[in-house]
């Protein structure tokens, strides 16, 4: 735990080193100029404005799905809106953030302005080269060991073992343990 606890201590304090500037786009423009701007961000996203202010994101998973006519397509309506962040949110709340979704970024956002966004990538790599857990196994973090139960096991044996190890979640493993 004390490993966990000096992780977030130092990411709350470095948080603005990994979020990235905003690309933004108006939600009365283009699919086609969307699709044409998305590629050129690193972190295959873009905030969604309307009249100045923040109204969601897109990012290329949306448009990779996108069927019709890109010229005449608006954006906005392909928007998604995703939790948002304030510039002093913490740790824990930006990895709450991405664990709740699947959205490659979460949006900063003061008033109705976006300050930039928090990339599931720019995330992942700033805790993976923090000192703190340089050289350190999962083990060496984890509070409670892992408990196990083979995928043919009834839901009564499930929470059995629940039960008896005093959890709420078990893996769940084939025949080979894997």
């Amino acid at each position: 735990m004390l490993l966990a606890n000096n992780i977030f201590k130092r990411w709350f304090l470095m948080a603005s080193e990994f979020m990235d500037e905003a690309a933004s786009i108006d939600a009365g423009e283009s699919v086609a100029k969307a699709i044409s701007l998305i590629t050129k961000n690193q972190n295959g996203s873009l905030v969604v404005t309307k009249d100045g202010k923040y109204y969601g994101i897109v990012d290329d998973r949306i448009l990779r799905d996108f069927k019709g006519a890109p010229q005449s397509a608006k954006i906005g309506k392909y928007a998604a809106k995703p939790a948002v962040l304030a510039k002093n949110s913490s740790a824990e709340q930006v990895v709450a953030a991405f664990l709740d979704n699947a959205f490659k970024v979460i949006p900063v956002v003061e008033k109705t302005k976006a300050l930039g966004v928090y990339s599931r990538a720019g995330t992942l790599n700033f805790v993976g080269s923090a000192s703190a857990i340089k050289g350190k196994s999962v083990g060496d973090a984890a509070t409670i060991p892992c408990r196990v139960i083979n995928q043919n096991a009834s839901v009564t044996q499930c929470v059995n073992e629940m039960r008896k190890a005093a959890v709420h979640k078990l893996a769940v493993v084939d025949d080979q343990g894997f």
